[in-house]
């Protein structure tokens, strides 16, 4: 009778771990389909904002007339990167 107990733990014990390593291996793989869902998300989340960010970026040209030294035209450009452009004609 003993031997019969030992032999059905055995038998369950063995069951249980392969068990447990056919569940592991299923949470793997169900693990690395999300990190790529995500990571899939995240890029397109960045191709929307940087897509935003070029349609709304604006253009604005400032002409003004200088009357000093010389009678120099100036005229300042604010260009889509934020730098100033600054043209004199003297």
């Amino acid at each position: 009778m003993l031997g019969e107990v030992t032999y059905v733990h055995r038998q369950l014990s063995e069951a249980m771990q392969r068990q447990s390593k056919n569940i592991q291996t299923e949470l793997k793989h169900m693990f690395k389909y999300e990190i790529s869902n995500i990571a899939d998300q995240v890029g397109v989340l960045g191709q929307q904002e940087t897509q935003h960010l070029l349609q709304s970026t604006t253009t604005t040209v400032i002409t003004s007339k200088a009357e000093a030294a010389g009678n120099a035209e100036t005229q300042i450009a604010a260009v889509a990167d934020n730098q100033m452009q600054v043209a004199l004609k003297g």
